[in-house]
């Protein structure tokens, strides 16, 4: 190994040799000593490096790999990913199911992430974009009757709205927040069927084609009621939902 493949790697501190690995890592890439496509070290010479044992690398390659950070490619080394698809937000999921976040708190969450998605899609706004938003509009009245198909199509609205929200960063976080509330909107569509979301994706795309910042708060106060209130009640009580829609 190289001086200038190695420059990346501290001096070890204190702490589980596995964390030191992976937190190495996450500093040399927050840094930008590390970057997507490089060829990370041998097992032997990040040790070496490291100087920790070779079996606490190998741990802690694993864990990045589940990760999605690094792609190990057989019989030619291990690379830092070159992409972010395949990145797990499994371990943020599980924190923050872990922090059992109150009723107000998560919904506070999805009413800010709503608005603020919302908001850079306006300003982000394309005439092929909106032709997505209003295809993907026709592919949920005609699943209407299908729940597993409306789920689908509601959850792929979401994934739109990220994407062109032009911010990868903030795509990914409110991705995150969809996919910790997946369970809420699928049974919404279980409990009342497509109704609530026919309504909410047309005020969706209805104010963002106008660009009218004016009616974001109506259709973040919607999707909240919509979706609060049809959930199961695996997140709130009739309370928490009542109290929310009189601070909208």
């Amino acid at each position: 190994m190289t001086e200038e493949q190695s420059n990346w790697i501290p001096a070890k501190t204190r702490g589980s040799a596995v964390d030191f690995v992976i937190e190495s890592f996450r500093d040399a890439l927050v840094n930008k000593r590390l970057a997507p496509g490089d060829r990370v070290p041998s097992e032997n010479e990040l040790a070496a490096s490291m100087q920790v044992s070779r079996s606490t690398v190998r741990e802690a390659m694993k864990v990045l790999s589940a990760y999605g950070i690094i792609d190990i490619v057989r019989g030619n080394g291990t690379y830092i990913s070159k992409s972010d698809e395949n990145i797990s937000m499994d371990a943020i999921l599980f924190g923050f199911l872990l922090s059992q976040p109150s009723e107000r708190e998560q919904l506070e969450f999805r009413a800010l992430m709503e608005r603020l998605v919302i908001e850079r899609v306006m300003r982000n706004l394309t005439d092929d974009r909106v032709e997505a938003l209003e295809k993907n509009y026709v592919e949920l009245l005609s699943s209407v009757n299908d729940t597993e198909r409306s789920m689908e199509n509601d959850i792929q609205f979401h994934k739109l709205l990220g994407e062109f929200t032009g911010n990868r960063l903030l795509a990914r976080i409110y991705m995150f927040s969809i996919s910790y509330f997946q369970a809420s909107i699928e049974s919404t569509h279980k409990n009342v069927g497509a109704g609530g979301a026919v309504k909410v994706h047309r005020m969706t795309i209805d104010a963002i084609k106008k660009r009218d910042y004016s009616m974001i708060d109506a259709v973040v106060a919607e999707n909240i009621k919509t979706w609060s209130s049809s959930s199961d009640k695996l997140y709130f009580d009739q309370k928490t939902i009542s109290n929310q829609s009189d601070t909208e």
